[in-house]
């Protein structure tokens, strides 16, 4: 369970930086 929770967190952390790359490019 605890894992899981893991794995969600650093995949929205992830996407944040992903989306904010995203917004600095266009």
């Amino acid at each position: 369970m605890s894992k899981l929770s893991l794995w969600l967190v650093l995949l929205e952390s992830l996407l944040g930086l992903v989306s904010r790359n995203v917004q600095f490019a266009h």
